[in-house]
């Protein structure tokens, strides 16, 4: 099952953004080669000899584990804040420098007296280095020397304790509890900690524990009585600044060596922003990593030259020099690391800049500000502030300690380090936090931007109290257990998702962060997130590998898509989208193994098995290969595009993703080729670029409302205008759709006139349909819009003309509808403001998707088939279905969200994932909305289920297929013809029409003997009440006929109906034919209306008589109702008509039908006047 994971996520441990080699070299005489190594250089290899290449072979390939943890200690560095003051980024081109060539060449010795060859460049950059140590520092190269091959600040104060002390000698320096440094010794009353300590003789000196500043008053005492030869001035944990002055009387009385050990601040010294102790001290160290800005090294400054002239007038010059390069090599160390004097030289030469004494500056103005921060929150900070780049927190009066605060701020993603501060009895549960302000400031942090670190800091003491509060043991491991619990891991997780977003707004220092790997996160903990949530189980390896690719899949599109707003330009996103569909399509597919004989690391498949298990290979595929080449021949099918394109909801939308997948694979047999899909993402890109840079006059013109955008303008051609037919007369002018209205510009001279605007949201009853349209109000051309509403006088036509089809009215006519029907939506449901922009937003992603589409493919869909999500629910059967589970879902924007883990399945609450993909394109729908949502991990979809819009739009789907198949026999069986049509409808009314014939048969009496016995029957059946199941029994007999053929006859196939076609007629007979079919109806409606003209004139009593007789009539009627039952009215009205042609009473009824004519024939018509309406239409 690993193997087949690593063959799924083959891309999702690299960046699909790359970044470009240089292609050419600086034109100076060093750069001499003319390019990097190449495959020419290769083929020139003698048999064998394969490893040159190999070296040339990347990290990731050589060695993906490593490149995996850097690519770990990258997402920290950009996502967390990084206090820690001896800490900092360094620039890309010390990096460079790090990591260059320099690294290859063994130098022991110094600048021209070295004990191997070929150094000639190393001397060269060791010599640079030191000249623009001194000038950085701006010191006389003839009072001061410097060596820079120090490995670290550690031994370089060492060296030059050796170099200029004797064994057992005493030292003097601040006591590490007070903020000092092990290299400056420290030891207990039982145990000499440091090895300074040990060899030589160490005292320390303290601060005064009320004012937290330096006791020089004490020093001055101890060093009388301790007498020492070397006094060391430098701390790794005071935040005030040292008085070099006071130190060196102290020095000169004693006759000791000053050290300024100002590894801290050697950066600020740099810049000048605070006093330099060059002018004081004899030697002076420092690490170069810190507030200096460079590589891990160290550099040992000391005075040279003349130092006094004694009694004797002898002038006495300095020795250090000797004593300290001895001591450096080949006493303590051997061989320089060249690359590191290499990135030293580039951080000294920045150090002389003008940007970089800006940058110092602003470290001060952060740690003053951050400072004050703490103090107005209740902290108390060691010596009550800072003068320099750090500060000391005392968390005593908070009643916690550093190390169960360091512990919470690294959970959150907040790096500082646990300090002991005066009156503390342990180093290992120390009473303080040091933080400082050099990384953020390196990464562009302001005073604001400090004063919300200071409010992280609060809120995560704040959350260690708490803890330590419901801990019941006093270890630190009982505190870590308590910090594990759910309820503490859910703040800790809220917490660390607001430091992570507010971090991940700032630069990264030395890398770019769209060149990272995706995720950013081991393989351990994706298996561990993806097993919270998930039970494996006994599922199929197949469906288990499928659902931990999408759930991989998604946590990377989502990081992507929420970190970079023009991923759709990046043709690596395109491939490593589609590779994600491939992989889902074929979860265990084996990838190849290279069989060229140069390929000699390749791994066997057990080997790859074992390599997958130690849970870093599932990256990689091979150790020399990081990711498959995909054949261009492979294609993905629907499930797959399916199920990983909505997870951008830019690129497709759950609603309407299969009706996206059938578009763009209408010519490949229902397979998605790559080419197709990247012309698809490019139109895309284009559609939602031009969108956003609409011109300004345009916009300025309409006068669009906040929120507003415009989605689509036509007319702007002149061979493809849009005419507005209002009546008769029709203009030419520009149209423009927004989310909120149609605007028409009618088209004037050399300009657009004033836009008409109609509005889409503001009314429930507007119309847009398609119409016909031609000259002078002429219906010829199918190529129109029509749009009614209350707000229009009469209804206004939109012409798209266009020489073949109707494609550009059919399109308009789509995305006018969709806008509609989504404010139609929004009205229905009476959504709030953010359910609102969310059914904006879906709908507008959805027209530029349609657009893309329609512009790269040159293919439209409509109905069934279109794109848009809400004009496809009109269309589909049960669409009402799908628009209801819409409503439910948008409904849980607003619902409290389930507490855990930030990556698990939190499904009462949704984010607005259109809303928010169209804020991080650019758009802006309103700008004082307020979301006030957690952006969710996934969006709308997650690993291994089902949305419940994908349940829904299946299942209308699948009737739509029913419908679909429904309508195509409905379409084989249209005749034309109206004798046609007319013996076809004779043929399936002949049941009705023959059961009629014989109802007649009877009722005529022309066989008495029937007809008797159907009376006797009839009026046997109405004088029982047997009448009431006439009708049931005719459904019953219908469903026992239909179910008979249903199950008895299910396999015998549908005879066709047949019927026998009337005559052929040419179109001379069938224009008569049709002629005399109106003059019939003609004369018929004339008849109705002549008999609704009498009724009116006997109930307005024109001709009294018959209007009293009537009356009479209705009256005696309504008696009869009255009072005989309802059995023996029916009885009597059918035994009236029935017998009405019987023997007996033929000749009487024909007279009284005779008399009732001749009635109805003297009754006049009402009079009726017709008006003729005036023609006032036109412009």
């Amino acid at each position: 099952m690993a193997m087949a994971i690593a063959m799924a996520l083959r891309r999702l441990s690299s960046s699909f953004d790359k970044p470009l080699r240089p292609a050419l070299f600086k034109a100076t005489s060093l750069y001499y080669m003319s390019s990097l190594p190449d495959e020419a250089v290769y083929e020139k290899e003698k048999p064998g000899v394969t490893w040159p290449k190999h070296l040339n072979a990347p990290l990731e390939v050589v060695d993906p584990q490593i490149a995996d943890i850097i690519e770990l200690e990258k997402a920290r560095q950009w996502k967390g804040l990084e206090l820690i003051p001896s800490e900092n980024f360094t620039s890309v081109s010390v990096m460079q420098a790090v990591g260059s060539v320099m690294t290859n060449k063994y130098s022991e010795g110094y600048p021209g007296a070295r004990y191997y060859g070929g150094n000639e460049y190393i001397d060269m950059a060791e010599s640079l280095c030191q000249k623009r140590a001194l000038e950085a520092f701006r010191l006389d190269p003839a009072k001061w020397g410097v060596n820079v091959q120090s490995l670290s600040g550690s031994p370089a104060n060492f060296q030059v304790y050796t170099a200029l002390l004797k064994p057992h000698e005493r030292i003097m320096a601040l006591d590490l509890p007070h903020g000092g440094h092990l290299s400056h010794g420290y030891q207990t009353d039982t145990k000499k900690i440091s090895a300074v300590s040990i060899f030589f003789e160490t005292m320390p000196y303290r601060l005064n524990e009320s004012t937290g500043y330096i006791d020089y008053d004490q020093l001055e005492k101890s060093a009388t009585l301790f007498r020492p030869k070397l006094i060391v001035a430098g701390a790794s944990a005071y935040a005030r600044l040292y008085d070099y002055a006071r130190i060196r009387k102290v020095c000169d009385k004693q006759k000791a060596i000053l050290l300024a050990d100002m590894a801290h601040i050697s950066g600020l010294v740099a810049a000048g922003v605070i006093p330099s102790p060059f002018e004081y001290a004899d030697v002076v160290t420092t690490t170069t990593h810190k507030s200096l800005r460079g590589p891990r090294g160290a550099m040992i400054f000391f005075r040279k030259g003349l130092k006094e002239v004694n009694k004797q007038g002898k002038e006495v010059f300095y020795d250090y020099e000797d004593k300290i390069n001895q001591a450096v090599f080949p006493g303590l160390q051997g061989g320089p690391h060249n690359h590191t004097i290499a990135g030293l030289a580039v951080a000294l030469k920045q150090a002389t800049t003008l940007e970089y004494k800006a940058y110092q500056e602003q470290v001060l103005s952060n740690c003053s500000k951050f400072a004050q921060s703490l103090v107005e929150k209740g902290y108390e900070l060691v010596s009550g502030g800072t003068e320099n780049h750090l500060v000391l927190v005392n968390l005593k009066n908070k009643g916690i300690d550093g190390s169960r605060v360091e512990k919470v701020l690294e959970s959150v993603h907040i790096a500082a380090n646990k300090n002991t501060v005066p009156g503390d009895v342990s180093a290992m549960v120390p009473g303080g936090i040091r933080m400082g302000t050099p990384a953020l400031t390196s990464r562009g942090f302001v005073e604001e931007d400090f004063a919300k670190v200071a409010d992280f800091f609060d809120a995560s003491v704040k959350l260690t109290v708490k803890i330590k509060a419901e801990t019941k043991g006093t270890k630190l491991k009982d505190f870590l257990v308590t910090m594990q619990s759910a309820h503490f891991q859910s703040e800790i997780s809220k917490l660390r998702h607001e430091v992570e977003e507010y971090a991940k707004q700032f630069p990264t220092i030395g890398f770019n962060k769209e060149t990272m790997k995706i995720l950013a996160v081991s393989v351990q903990e994706l298996q561990r997130r993806f097993d919270a949530e998930h039970e494996v189980g006994s599922q199929h390896l197949v469906k288990h590998t499928r659902i931990f690719l999408e759930f991989c899949c998604y946590q990377a599109l989502h990081h992507v898509i929420t970190t970079r707003s023009d991923y759709l330009s990046d043709k690596d996103f395109r491939r490593f989208t589609y590779d994600m569909m491939l992989a889902w399509d074929s979860p265990t597919h084996v990838l190849p193994v290279n069989d060229s004989p140069q390929n000699e690391t390749s791994i066997s498949p057990s080997e790859q098995q074992e390599e997958d298990e130690d849970g870093w290979s599932l990256f990689y595929s091979t150790t020399t290969s990081m990711a498959v080449q995909v054949d261009d021949t492979i294609t993905v099918g629907q499930e797959a595009f399916a199920r990983i394109a909505p997870a951008c909801p830019a690129v497709a939308d759950v609603i309407t993703v299969h009706n996206l997948f059938d578009s763009l694979t209408t010519s490949s047999d229902s397979r998605l080729h790559f080419l197709i899909y990247d012309k698809y993402l490019r139109s895309l890109d284009k559609i939602i670029r031009t969108a956003k840079s609409t011109p300004g006059p345009l916009i300025s013109n309409l006068q669009l409302a906040e929120g507003e955008i415009i989605l689509d303008v036509d007319g702007t051609v002149p061979i493809q205008p849009v005419l507005q037919h209002i009546g008769i007369s029709a203009w030419p002018g520009r149209l423009t759709l927004t989310n909120h209205a149609i605007y028409f510009e009618s088209l004037g001279v050399g300009s657009y006139d004033k836009a008409v605007i109609y509005d889409l949201a503001s009314e429930m009853k507007q119309i847009i349909k398609p119409e016909l349209t031609g000259p002078m109000g002429a219906r010829i051309f199918d190529k129109a819009v029509m749009y009614k509403s209350a707000s229009v006088a009469e209804p206004v036509y939109f012409e798209f003309p266009e020489f073949k089809g109707n494609s550009r009215r059919d399109y308009w006519l789509d995305v006018c509808l969709e806008i509609l029907h989504a404010h139609r939506f929004i009205q229905k449901n009476n959504f709030n403001e953010t359910q609102q922009l969310e059914v904006l937003a879906r709908a507008i992603l959805g027209i530029f998707r349609c657009r893309a589409v329609r512009e790269a493919l040159c293919c439209f869909s409509s109905h069934y088939k279109t794109l848009l999500a809400f004009k496809l629910a009109e269309s589909l059967p049960r669409g009402d279905m799908i628009l209801e589970t819409l409503s439910s879902r948008l409904a849980l924007l607003n619902a409290t969200p389930v507490s855990g883990s930030p990556h698990g399945k939190q499904q009462l609450r949704l984010s607005p994932v259109a809303l928010l993909t169209l804020c991080q394109l650019g758009f802006t729908l309103q700008k004082e909305a307020n979301l006030g949502l957690e952006v969710l991990e996934f969006g709308d979809l997650w690993a291994g289920e089902t949305n419940p819009l994908e349940i829904a739009v299946k299942q209308s789907v699948s009737d739509t297929g029913k419908a679909e198949a429904a309508r195509a026999t409905v379409d084989k069986v249209k005749v034309e013809g109206i004798d046609t049509n007319v013996a076809v409808m004779k043929e399936l009314l002949f049941p009705v029409i023959e059961s009629a014939s014989r109802l007649h048969h009877l009722a005529s009496w022309e066989d008495p003997f029937k007809s008797m016995v159907f009376l006797v029957l009839s009026c046997c059946a109405i004088l029982w009440g047997w009448t009431r199941y006439i009708l049931p029994s005719i459904f019953v007999w219908c469903a026992v006929l239909m179910l008979g053929r249903r199950y008895v006859s299910k396999k015998m196939p549908l005879e066709a109906f047949r019927v026998t076609t009337p005559p052929n007629k040419n179109a001379v007979e069938r224009l008569l034919t049709l002629q005399e079919a109106i003059t019939e109806v003609e004369g018929l409606i004339q008849r109705a209306n002549i008999v609704l003209l009498k009724l009116r004139a006997i109930l307005l009593a024109v001709l009294p008589q018959a209007t009293e007789r009537v009356a009479l009539l209705m009256i005696f009627v309504a008696a009869v109702l009255a009072f005989a039952s309802m059995h023996h009215l029916i009885l009597l009205v059918f035994l009236e008509a029935f017998t009405r042609e019987m023997p007996y009473r033929k000749e009487s009824s024909g007279r009284w039908l005779r008399r009732l004519r001749e009635w109805w024939v003297r009754i006049p018509a009402a009079p009726v006047e017709l008006i003729k309406q005036d023609d006032k239409k036109g412009k």
